[in-house]
Formats: C-alpha cells, structure tokens, sequence
C-alpha cells in the first residue's frame, strides 16, 4: 500500500474509489475532506456514525470500501490505466440517476457496461424504465468498440464471498447479512429468524409485504440479494437456490398473444404471467373493473386486502411496470387491432364505455368486463396504440373530423324530423338510439361514409358540440335547446327562455307560475327567488315595478332614445348635480308608449343598456354626467336645504326638485317620509330647515328627551303633542316652535333612549316591536284588557292621557282583529276565543237560516233571528252574544253582507238575487212586497218592524238612484220614475 501513496497515483485511485460509492457515501467523504487514499483509510467507524447525514448503511459502504482497497489495490490500478476516460463519457452522456445506478452494478469500463443484462437493471433499486432505456442505449453506441467476448455474457456477482465453504444450508450466515443488507432489511431478516441459506431462500415476497416495516424497496433489496447470493453458491446449492426462487417468481411473461374473441380469460392468463403473487394480480384486476364490477378505488382495494392506499399504489405500479416489457405489450396487440377496427367501423371515435363493451364483453365471462374502462386506459398508454392509428389517450383515429363535420350538417334537422316527443313545434325531444339510428341511415346512403356498421356515441357527441345551444343530450334523450334550458338548465336560464317564448313584458309573479309548472319536482321559489335570477341575468330588463322582458323581444326605439340622451345631456349641463329620467319620459310620453316603453323604470334600462359615454346612470331614476361624482336624490335634496339658508317652505323643495332636478312628487314624498333626507328638519306642517341652521339649545332639548323618557315610564307610547303641550315654555326657550319640529329634533337628538316610528308616535326603546304603530298599541291594549272596552275608556286613555289624535280610536274598528260588541265598545278577538271552527259554525247556521227565508218569500234574512237559535259557538270570558258582534262576524270573511243602518239584515255574497248594496235589497223588497211603488211613508215604516232600518230611507244611502228613487212622497223603482 506504500506504493500507492508515493507514486503520484493516488488522487486517480480515488476517482475510481468514488465511482464504487453511492451518491450519498461520495457526498459524506468530500464534505470530509478526503481527497487521498491516506485519508480514506485514516477513517474509523465512530467518526463515520457521528458525522451528519452518515447513517449505518453508508457507514458499513465506506468501511467495505476501505477493505478493498487494502485487499485489492493493484485492481484499481488496472481499472484506471484500463478506462482513463470512462468516467468522462459517463457524465457527458447519463444521467446522475443512470451513473449511481452503474455504480451499484460496478461498472466502472466499457466491458463490464457491455456485460450488463436487462434483468439486471430493472432488479436494481431505483432502476425506471427511462433509466434502463438510457443505459441500453448507450450500452449499443458503445458496443461497436469492443470485441466480442462470449465469456462475459454473465455478470460477476455483486457479493464477493471468498471462504465459499461457509455457504451451506445449515451454516450461520447473520455476519454476511448483516454486512451486506441496510439497517432494515437485515432487522425484517431477523424479525423472521433467518439465519442460514435454507431460511434465506425460503422466503416469498408476500411473506417479505407482510412483515411489520418492510416495504416493497425493502423487499426488492432481500430479493435482489437472494439473487446475488445465489450466483455465489456451490453447485451442489445452487439447486436449492433455483426451486426457492421457482416458489414466488412467476416464469418469463410468454409472447403467447391475448385472444380477442375469448378476451376475460386470455386477459387473467396474461395477467397470471406477469404478476408475482396472486394479491398482485388481483389489485391489478379491482383497480382496472376486471372483477365484474366497477373500478374500485386504492382505500377500497386496501380495505379488501387489509393494507393501505399507498401500498395499493405501489403494487399497481409494479404490476403496471411489468406490463410495460416489450414482450408483455406484444401479447396485447392483437387486442389494441381489435380495438383499431372497432373504432374505424363506428366513424373514427368512441367513448370508452362504447369500446368496452364491444372489445371486452365478449367470449366466456365477458359480462365480468364490462366495467374495465381503466383497462382501455391502460392499453391507450402502450406503444401498440399508437401504431394501431389511435391517437394517444383517446378512443378514436387519427382523424374523425371530416365525418364530425358531416354528421353535424343534419344532426339537428334529422333529430327535429324523427323527434318522437313533441310539446310544440320548436318544444321536442328525441331518443338517443333512435338519433343514431336516424343518422346510420343517412350515413350508409353516403358513398365516403357507407363504410360505417354503426355510429357511436363519442362520435355523436363530438358531432353535438358545434352545435350545443340548439341541441343538448340528457341521460338517454336528446333535447332541443329551449326545452333543455326549460326543464334542466340552470335557473336563470329557465327564467331567460321563459320570457323569450313570452314574447312581451311579464310579471315576476306570472313568472313564478311558470317556473313551477316546468320544474315539479324542484322545491317551489319564492317571489324573491325569482327576482333575484331576473336580476342576474344579462339577457333580461326591469320593464317597470315587478315585471321584466326579455331584450330580445322588445324593438329599441334608437332614434327616440337619442334625443332623449340629448336633452338629459343639455339639462345636466346646467348648475345642477343629477337629474331624474321621470321628466324625460313625462316629455316623450306619447311617443314612448306608442314605441312600447309603458313606465319611466322601461326607459332607464334602456338607456343604461345603450350606455351613452357622456351620461351616467348609477341607480334609477337618477342620470349624471359621466366622470361626475356619484349622487343621490337625497343628498342633492340635503344640498338645496343647506343653500337655502334657513327654514323654507315644502313648496319650494317640491318645485326645486320637480322643475330642476325632474322628480315626481310621488318619489319626493317617499324620499322626504320614508328614507329621510339626512340633516332635514321638519320646522311646521309644510316648513323644513337644515340641522345647521336650526339654532336649538342643546340642553333644553335635553331636558325635554329627560320628560319623554319620564313619561314612557308608565306607559310603552305617547304622542308628541302631548309633550309640546306640556312643556310648552321649554319648547319655546329652546327655539322650537311647533310640534312637528320638536318631533324631529328629538328624532336628531335623543340618543337612543326612545324609538320615533313615525309623526306623532313616541316608543319605548324596550319595546319588543322598533316600529309599533298606534293601531297596534290600540289593538294590545284591548286584547289586554281581556273584556269589552268602551269608546270612552280608550279615548281617555290614548287622546287624553297619551296624547293621541280622536280620530285613532275609531279607525282601529277596522283591524281585522278588532270588533264592535256594542254599539259604543269594542273587544279583540283573542277575547273572544274566536277560531276558524267557529266562524264556520255561524255562517253555516246563516246560509240554513236564508234558505228557509228563500222558501218563504224573503231574499234576505235578520240577524236577531239567529240570536234566538241554540247553536251559535260559546265566546270566552263567559261573554254573552249581541247583535252588533254577530253582524260584525258574518261580515268578516265577506261571505255574508250586512245592509241598513240597523245592521240587522243579511245576505250572502254573491247570491240568485244579486243583492250587493242597499238600494239592490230595497228595489227586490218593492218589486216582491209593493208591486214596485208605495208611500215612503208606509215603506218606511215597514222596513222599521221589520228591523231593517232605524228611522228614514234617504236618498244617500239609495246611492246614485239608478235602480230606486223617491219622488216626493213616493218611493219606486226607478225605470218606474222614468216612464212617469
């Protein structure tokens, strides 16, 4: 070893000592400096394991290095003055992945790369398909070089066992595996007991997979040595090494090809060959559907054999691998001509499930195939494919497109001709087999296509998707464009095509109806729903409140609307900040309807679609100046109140925003009461004032906000009248003059200790409703009160103590859930206990009650009478029925009318007679009782017994006399009157 330091040869001995090492060992001993074989040598094991990123494995490589130096120096002196250049080629012409894996084959010459066998690089670890084809490749460049040499056909084996009479069956033999196995391949040995030959070469793959922390590296690793080890034993046990091996390894796949007519079982029997274990095969086959149901999935597939998803992955790939050898893929290629011809003969193309079915589902159990579209996925990735004239990864030729085009020129015109379901006209529908049917017929008297047997669906489909909105395929149909949007397009689309076939303006509410008819079985929307997919859409138009159109149906009236943009354009040139499209449409009014547009809502979406560059429309109704800051009416209205200068009169706001700003005082009055202009004050009955100009004493308005929370204290609401009232002198020092400006004030200044729902009504904050209203808190106050109230009760306790307006408490009688029980109290119907059931009861008792009327020659009937029956429902709170309550029942459904002023007599509504006012029941009681004329008088003083009126017939309450009159003393009928 002296010699290989001294002479100068030891930095090329290096450089060969690195070739021997693996990329990581090489990367350990140049982060350690070791340029010689001195250094290399120098090193111990400790240094080794305690240097970073060196583990035992690259360890026990270095060390194993270092022996062969020592044992074999003059070796790699030959191998450098051999092959001085070698080590260059290979960096100019492999990959690192392609150099690491010669260096674990030691190949360090051409000679030893020319001895290399397939076998031997697809057993290496980390050995890919590219690697090898790398490798072969430049083992052919290179091997015109070197003579040939038959006595190197077979490579040296890689373990180098010189006392070769320790390999026996029963020898020990754990100082070689663990010397020439990884950390963990040697523990999975040892968790097996293996000790000796006989152990070694027992040992199968699926016991190797099944072994706690052996993975499938680790298992190559042990079988690779298996091999290597084999090569090193004497004759008389290389035997027992061949029949271990025989036991796991299948035999080299056969070139023996897959039948297509009987493709299931030439398939399993070529799957056989190339898989190593039964599981193997059997993950291969439920991964790709070949098990008779569909393609399961890698947590599926390890659920069945107990493993993971990932160990699943790994053994497909390796059976996938395996399939990859040239002579596997020769066995399948009478099934990719198969294919090949299938795919010509349907026009060029095919969906994998079509191609399925016709190549695989045939022979002997052909139906367990029928789900093998992976497969077909498997065999569009092979070689064979391609050569085949299939394009890559698709089930179709190379070139369809000229058959695409022609099918596509009557697809649409033969679906609508043999459509075999038909709603309307341009509403059909058509099966899918009876379109291809159509269209084989129109292909075979083709000269260029009458080759075609049959056409497919892939072909079909492509030929669909020029031509996608006016014909679309569902499930096992084929629909015409508007239908499908009809009934499965999305839902805005449905709402589109609705109002297209409408043809003209449509309500959203007629729309709903719509949508429910062509969508049964979908939850039914509400109107909001359907506004908001009109709104959505960019085919529809907001025609006026409530009602769209589609844009496609209305005729756009461009010379009109242009000179409408004209003038908004001149009046927004003006000294004012917007102006309101109400007073454009009021101007061309006559010609706007003549042209369609109904309502000023029409002509703003109009003139927002054509989008004029010099106008802009933010929101309706309002249109700027395009680039002006954006504004709204309430904040221009704000504007006029702070140029004002001080308090004005509501007709000057109404003339400013209806002459200058074009705002209609409908929309005015909405803006002033409903949203509020910010910083407004409400001074008078028609005076406002801006907040900046008011000039109020803060703390006086204080103390008056201090008095309304003092008085809600015993009640939830009271009227602002009743404050201004009260304090009346405070009001006056704190410079508000009216009650509707304190009412506004305080809405400006209380902070939040009441709620202002609306002149003149003041809330308790705490109340659970914000904004009760004032028949409400009258309607809560009798349904408190848990018995009749009378009208002066609640006037004392709403207009004398709360403030209030009279004129409340009698409008609260019209409250559906309020009823006169006397003709000067009321009660709510919660007292009453009064339900559906009962309602019922008494009008079913009122229409037995008029039939019997009918039969005796009265066409109406008196309350009081059914006062007398025994039926009528119990009322709660032990409450006693009075004529007045069940008169304001009957009528509270409008099935029945009370008529006269003694609300005693009723009808039914409608009725035979067609009694509908009190001049229909007079005119049938003066036609019936007084052949058509009496005195008033004796009429009167009939109707007075019979309890119909209380005193007179007036001509006021006859109405407009077009079917009685009085003349004088007389009443008649009025054509009567007329023929005097």
């Amino acid at each position: 070893m002296e010699d290989m330091h001294s002479d100068g040869n030891g930095p090329d001995l290096m450089s060969v000592a690195y070739q021997l090492l693996s990329t990581k060992a090489e990367r350990v001993l140049r982060r350690m400096h070791v340029q010689d074989v001195k250094a290399l040598l120098s090193l111990t094991e400790d240094d080794l394991l305690h240097f970073p990123n060196c583990g035992p494995k690259t360890t026990r490589e270095i060390i194993n290095l270092q022996e062969m130096v020592q044992k074999s120096p003059r070796h790699l002196q030959e191998m450098t003055r051999a092959e001085p250049d070698f080590e260059g080629m290979l960096q100019a012409k492999l990959s690192a992945r392609a150099r690491n894996v010669l260096r674990k084959l030691r190949a360090f010459d051409r000679k030893s790369l020319r001895d290399l066998t397939e076998e031997e690089l697809w057993n290496t670890p980390d050995c890919g398909d590219k690697t090898v084809k790398e490798i072969l490749e430049l083992q052919r460049r290179t091997a015109a070089s070197l003579p040939t040499d038959n006595s190197h056909n077979q490579p040296a084996p890689r373990i180098q066992i010189r006392d070769t009479s320790l390999l026996h069956q029963d020898q020990d033999i754990s100082e070689i595996l663990e010397s020439e196995l990884s950390v963990r391949a040697y523990k999975t040995l040892q968790k097996l007991r293996v000790s000796d030959l006989a152990g070694l070469f027992a040992l199968t793959e699926d016991q190797l997979l099944h072994t706690r922390g052996c993975g499938w590296k680790t298992a190559e690793e042990i079988r690779d040595f298996q091999c290597e080890m084999a090569q090193t034993l004497p004759t008389e046990l290389r035997q027992l090494a061949r029949r271990a091996r025989q036991r796991d390894d299948p035999a080299p796949v056969a070139t023996q090809p897959v039948d297509p007519n009987n493709p299931y079982g030439s398939l399993m029997s070529w799957l056989a060959r190339i898989c190593r274990s039964q599981r193997a095969r059997e993950v291969f086959a439920l991964r790709c559907g070949m098990q008779g149901g569909p393609p399961l999935t890698l947590a599926q597939v390890g659920d069945i054999f107990g493993i993971t998803g990932t160990r699943v992955q790994q053994i497909e790939r390796r059976v996938r691998k395996r399939a990859a050898a040239v002579d596997a893929q020769a066995a399948l290629r009478p099934l990719v001509e198969r294919a090949a011809k299938l795919v010509k003969a349907c026009g060029g193309q095919m969906t994998e499930l079509e191609l399925t079915n016709a190549l695989l589902v045939t022979g002997n159990d052909g139906g367990k195939l029928r789900h093998a579209t992976r497969f077909i996925d498997f065999l569009a990735a092979l070689p064979a494919w391609c050569e085949a004239g299939l394009e890559k990864g698709r089930v179709r030729t190379n070139d369809p497109t000229a058959c695409v085009k022609f099918i596509s020129s009557f697809l649409l015109r033969a679906a609508q001709e043999y459509a075999d379901e038909r709603i309307e006209d341009d509403l059909w529908s058509i099966d899918w087999e009876r379109l291809k049917d159509a269209i084989a017929v129109r292909c075979r008297h083709s000269p260029e296509y009458s080759h075609i047997v049959r056409v497919s669906d892939g072909l079909i489909e492509e030929a669909l998707r020029p031509l996608e909105p006016s014909i679309r395929r569902r499930d096992d149909r084929a629909y015409c464009g508007p239908l499908w949007r009809l009934l499965f397009g999305s839902r805005t689309e449905l709402v589109e095509e609705i109002l297209l076939r409408c043809g003209r303006p449509m309500h959203q509410s007629d729309i709903l109806g719509e949508v429910s008819k062509w969508r049964l079985n979908d939850r039914v929307p509400s109107l909001g729903n359907v506004r908001s997919w009109l709104e959505r859409s960019t085919k529809t138009l907001l025609w006026d409140k409530g009602t769209f159109v589609h844009r496609y149906n209305i005729e756009v009236p461009n010379r009109l609307l242009r000179r409408i943009e004209q003038r908004l354009f001149d009046k927004l040139q003006g000294d004012i900040p917007l102006y309101s499209v109400y007073e454009a449409f009021e101007h061309h009014q006559e010609k706007l309807r003549r042209a369609g547009l109904s309502s000023p809502l029409a002509l703003y979406s109009l003139l927002r679609e054509r989008a004029d560059a010099r106008l802009s429309y933010p929101r309706y109704p309002t249109v700027l100046l395009a680039g002006k800051e954006r504004m709204s009416v309430t904040a221009a209205l704000e504007e006029y109140a702070l140029e004002a200068g001080g308090t004005f009169e509501l007709d000057e706001l109404r003339r400013h925003a209806t002459e200058d700003l074009g705002i209609n005082e409908t929309l005015l009055s909405v803006y002033l009461h409903t949203y509020g202009v910010p910083n407004l004050v409400r001074v008078g009955h028609a005076a406002y004032c801006h907040l900046s100009y008011l000039g109020t004493d803060s703390r006086k308005v204080r103390e008056l906000a201090e008095h309304v929370a003092y008085l809600l204290r015993t009640t939830d609401n009271i009227s602002v009248d009743l404050v201004f009232r009260q304090k009346a002198v405070t009001c006056r020092a704190a410079g508000i003059r009216s009650p509707e400006m304190l009412y506004s004030v305080l809405d400006l200044d209380g902070e939040g200790q009441f709620e202002m729902p609306g002149y003149p009504m003041i809330g308790r904050y705490s109340t659970p409703e914000a904004r009760l209203s004032m028949r409400r808190e009258v309607e809560e106050f009798l349904r408190e009160k848990g018995a009749p109230c009378s009208i002066d009760e609640l006037e004392e306790e709403f207009v004398e103590r709360r403030g209030f307006k009279r004129g409340l408490v009698n409008a609260v009688a019209e409250s559906q859930q309020v009823y006169r029980y006397a003709r000067a109290s009321m009660i709510h119907a919660d007292v009453l206990e009064w339900t559906a059931a009962k309602q019922e009861k008494i009008e079913g008792i009122g229409r037995q009650q008029l039939k019997r009327a009918f039969k005796a020659g009265r066409c109406y009937e008196l309350v009081e009478k059914l006062m007398e029956l025994q039926g009528l429902p119990s009322l709660g709170a032990g409450l006693a029925w009075t004529r007045t309550l069940l008169s304001e029942l009957l009528e509270s459904q409008e099935r029945f009318q009370v008529l006269g002023n003694a609300r005693n007599a009723f009808v039914e509504s409608p009725n035979e007679h067609e009694i509908q006012r009190f001049e229909d029941l007079v005119y049938r009681i003066l036609a019936d009782e007084f052949q058509g004329a009496s005195q008033l008088q004796q009429f009167e003083e009939f109707m007075r017994t019979k309890g119909i009126i209380r005193k007179r017939v007036t001509p006021s309450m006859l109405g407009d006399g077009d079917r009685v009159c009085i003349r004088g003393k007389a009443i008649m009928l009025a054509e009567l009157g007329a023929d005097a």
